[in-house]
């Protein structure tokens, strides 16, 4: 009788879960304006769409604690990224993201700023009032009022600085367009503490929930149990972060189009070795 190692049915387990959300991905007709499938296959192509996901589920893993993966494990992930991607990524990221608590990350020595990062744990960003800051922050209805205007203004205003905390023009993960730099870049931020504290102030504050869904976090405890020394449990965690990706970009304004190409679909079927 064969001996089957834990490992292999994680990956089992693994499949069936990626094969469900597969079914359930939207996908694009072709011919429909500017995310048919010959626009994407000729400005970016179906595996940098993948790995593009893969990093956002990585980054949205990080602000929500979904993963809890290795250094180690988080050097194979992001080395499998770089070279499925073709990114020019110099080196592995020898190190998984740092684990600040909600409240280190969303402690401001500005009291607007603060207020409004501590609101949101509790409020929806488009249910708050500026007379809600205000008494918060310490400052005056009407001294809010005149710097703002609204209460769009104001949190745009707190989204500005949080942002320039951690990027600059050079470095925005922010970018209209995905190439393999930027992605590089939006990679190579996860090390860096500033950025992650700027990244998750800005999903704070855009009503991203501070925990993954429930489907999300099933499938992040197999993947902490498959075999990444095996090229098929690799190429499956590849899909699977992405497929995380793309269901928790929904939860992130403008990030990604509605729906996804259906060259990118069928990419990650293939990673998956699902068929219909």
């Amino acid at each position: 009788m064969p001996v089957f190692s834990f490992s292999f049915f994680a990956a089992s387990r693994l499949h069936r879960q990626v094969r469900r959300a597969l079914s359930d991905l939207p996908t694009t007709p072709p011919g429909l304006g500017p995310h048919d499938d010959a626009h994407e296959a000729e400005t970016v192509g179906p595996r940098l769409w993948v790995s593009s996901l893969a990093a956002e589920a990585l980054w949205l893993g990080s602000y929500q604690s979904t993963y809890g993966f290795s250094a180690a494990r988080w050097s194979v992930l992001s080395t499998r990224l770089s070279e499925y991607g073709n990114l020019p990524l110099v080196r592995p990221l020898d190190v998984a993201p740092s684990q600040r608590s909600d409240d280190e990350r969303l402690h401001d020595e500005r009291p607007v700023v603060r207020a409004v990062l501590q609101l949101s744990r509790r409020r929806r960003p488009d249910e708050l009032t500026i007379a809600e800051v205000a008494e918060a922050s310490g400052r005056s209805h009407a001294e809010l009022l005149a710097a703002f205007g609204d209460i769009d203004g104001l949190l745009i205003d707190v989204a500005r600085q949080i942002y320039a905390d951690g990027f600059t023009s050079e470095t925005s993960p922010l970018q209209l367009h995905l190439d393999r730099n930027n992605l590089t870049m939006w990679l190579q931020g996860l090390e860096d503490e500033r950025r992650v504290t700027a990244v998750h102030r800005l999903y704070a504050i855009a009503g991203v929930p501070h925990t993954a869904d429930s489907r999300i976090r099933a499938r992040a405890r197999l993947l902490r149990a498959i075999d990444l020394r095996r090229p098929d449990h690799l190429a499956l965690a590849t899909a699977v972060l992405a497929v995380d990706g793309w269901q928790g970009a929904r939860e992130v304004p403008a990030f990604y189009p509605r729906t996804l190409p259906r060259s990118v679909v069928t990419e990650l079927r293939r990673l998956a070795r699902v068929t219909r």
